[in-house]
């Protein structure tokens, strides 16, 4: 989709700085929502080396808020909005060693969390310098690391290597970026209504709630509204449930099985979700 390339606006260069183009170590993505945004008619900017939706045109149904930032920025802080943050870069950290390599550069104490609970963290190099900020969280067979993008690759890289070096000592640890490409966030303070709202609208046969444990529990909709902060539940989506489907308030039948991560945490200052979906 080259249209949507490029079409941010462009920061000025500071006096004194090189003109012409400058290549960037990172590769230029793309939300994999990109077809979904293009058709509601999104604007694009460029962040953190990802193309991403900024405005949409003012909608035609009357109570449905998009389009300018001012009017986005008031609509979150008194009802609820949804970003699309799939700048956001996650990794899986695999093995019965997991969590004794994975402590080695994040700055949270993984011990001391259970399945479910989320830490935020700095992502560190071997001499304790910063690659990223990242919520950590726990998962049945994984550390699950979302990162911030802004050093995707770097991270990438380096991580990848240092799994490599501790496997050579005899540690059971693997690293693989996350099949969770989709990053969504739901936030203000009646998030959590507009996410009842939308899984009802689902049906329970197309979506419902569990605990991270290796024996998932049912979580009631009833429920979400006790869900604590920094915490995890896997969102089970069936029939083909996606945007489109919950546009037109249909659930679906048959399909197969997907299954998202719900992370209750946010970078507004309200109340919301994260969402990250195959």
């Amino acid at each position: 989709h080259p249209e949507r390339h490029g079409t941010g606006a462009e920061a000025e260069a500071p006096p004194g700085a090189p003109t012409g183009a400058v290549e960037s170590f990172e590769p230029l993505r793309e939300s994999c929502l990109a077809d979904l945004w293009s058709a509601y008619g999104a604007s694009w900017v460029e962040f953190n080396r990802c193309v991403l939706p900024s405005e949409f045109p003012a909608p035609r149904e009357t109570g449905r808020l998009a389009g300018p930032v001012m009017d986005a920025y008031e609509h979150t802080r008194t009802a609820a909005s949804l970003f699309d943050v799939s700048y956001k870069v996650g990794f899986r950290v695999t093995g019965a060693d997991r969590e004794f390599v994975a402590d080695q550069f994040l700055t949270c104490n993984l011990r001391a969390m259970r399945i479910g609970d989320i830490q935020y963290a700095c992502v560190l190099d071997s001499k304790g310098l910063i690659l990223d900020d990242a919520v950590v969280f726990q998962a049945p067979d994984a550390v699950e690391i979302l990162t911030s993008g802004c050093h995707s690759r770097q991270v990438a890289e380096y991580l990848g290597h240092y799994v490599v070096y501790v496997r050579r000592t005899g540690a059971d640890v693997a690293l693989e970026e996350s099949d969770r490409t989709a990053v969504l966030a739901l936030q203000g303070p009646r998030s959590c209504e507009a996410l009842s709202e939308a899984l009802a609208r689902l049906g329970p046969q197309a979506a419902d709630l569990q605990t991270l444990d290796a024996a998932p529990a049912q979580v009631a909709r009833a429920a979400l509204g006790d869900m604590p902060y920094m915490s995890c539940l896997r969102l089970r989506l069936r029939g083909g449930a996606r945007a489109e489907v919950a546009e037109e308030g249909a659930g679906g039948e048959g399909g197969a099985e997907q299954v998202a991560w719900l992370l209750r945490v946010g970078g507004t200052g309200e109340d919301g979700f994260e969402i990250l979906a195959p």
